[in-house]
């Protein structure tokens, strides 16, 4: 088996587990720890910004940490897909964001684009990730093309159940410097 056939067939058993836990009291437990820790981080590396995503229901909580970085004046940008490449765009506000491709928050319009810098610390989604912060993504390969073309600090956020020994990588794979999890 190839290593993207054993992803497609690790995507849908993630999706699975992700699915039954959005709903359970622990994952707010889970949250409020992984919030913890990442908050923990950027107080420690003192980033540029933030480029964080707009989390869904089955993905660790990003809204939280969002909060935080508006509260401690830390600016914030999440990523607008447009075709195959993510642009990263700073909101001030949830109010600056709008549901749009896949049913994820994007930034509007309106939304100035930033130029990412090495300042910069990047929060990476993924299913899960590996203890070398190899990460299996939904498919789309767009972090993956964004971290080939921008050198940012980047780190990955997940529940200590998806965090794996190893998982399949292929060649344009990105990992992740860091992972935290709860």
């Amino acid at each position: 088996m190839t290593a993207a056939e054993q992803k497609k067939g690790l995507r849908r058993q993630l999706k699975r587990m992700r699915q039954q836990l959005a709903v359970s009291q622990a994952k707010l437990q889970k949250d409020v720890a992984v919030y913890g820790r990442v908050t923990e981080y950027i107080s420690k590396t003192k980033p540029a910004a933030v480029l964080t995503y707009l989390s869904t229901r089955i993905e660790v909580d990003t809204r939280s940490i969002i909060r935080f970085c508006f509260e401690n004046n830390i600016p914030v940008a999440v990523p607008r897909c447009e075709g195959k490449e993510m642009r990263f765009c700073r909101i001030n506000s949830f109010s600056d964001t709008e549901k749009g491709g896949y049913g994820i928050f994007e930034p509007k319009q309106h939304c100035e684009q930033i130029i990412p810098t090495e300042s910069m610390l990047c929060i990476v989604p993924a299913l899960c990730f590996d203890r070398y912060g190899h990460r299996l993504g939904y498919g789309g390969g767009y972090y993956d093309r964004f971290l080939s073309k921008y050198k940012v600090q980047t780190v990955g956020i997940c529940y200590k159940e998806y965090l794996f020994n190893s998982i399949p990588t292929e060649e344009n794979d990105k990992a992740v410097e860091v992972v935290l999890t709860d």
